[in-house]
């Protein structure tokens, strides 16, 4: 199974992230005309360097993941639970990553077994929208190292 679905569902089906961002967790890009109500997540593959032994890959990929956090404000949410906060929202996502060893993440058919999960940098900003229709939105930038194994290519003879 491939790393984004597993991921997506990871975050989809993990109980505290669901409540904050419902189903708004997009993978590379925002697949609409408008952003998404926020808060919401996106998230890309950096970089993918795949273990060798010998003179052939061994099944392990060592693989750089940024997970972007989208929300109308920096953090909290108000007493009616509404504008949940972008630090809000990261903190959950790194307590439902952060130290996976050996487990499954994602729910089948998108489920994956992570080696190893760990948030390795985050930062925040404040993006603005670039055609100035409307406001901006505070963002948290995590990159993850997530080590999982993959399928080894048949080599033919």
């Amino acid at each position: 199974m491939s790393l984004h679905a597993a991921i997506k569902s990871h975050l989809l089906h993990h109980s505290k992230v669901a409540l904050l961002v419902d189903d708004r967790v997009y993978h590379m890009t925002v697949l609409s005309t408008r952003a998404p109500k926020r808060p919401y997540i996106v998230f890309q593959v950096i970089s993918q360097d795949r273990w060798r032994h010998m003179s052939n890959t061994c099944g392990v990929v060592d693989t750089e993941v940024q997970i972007n956090i989208y929300a109308d404000k920096h953090e909290g949410a108000d007493a009616a639970g509404k504008q949940i906060g972008a630090y809000t929202v990261a903190e959950e996502v790194r307590k439902s990553l952060d130290h996976l060893n050996h487990r499954t993440i994602g729910r089948a058919p998108d489920s994956l077994t992570v080696n190893a999960a760990f948030l390795n940098n985050s930062f925040a900003d404040y993006t603005v929208d670039p055609d100035g229709r409307e406001w901006g939105a505070f963002r948290v930038v995590q990159e993850w190292r997530i080590v999982h194994e993959e399928s080894l290519p048949v080599l033919a003879v």
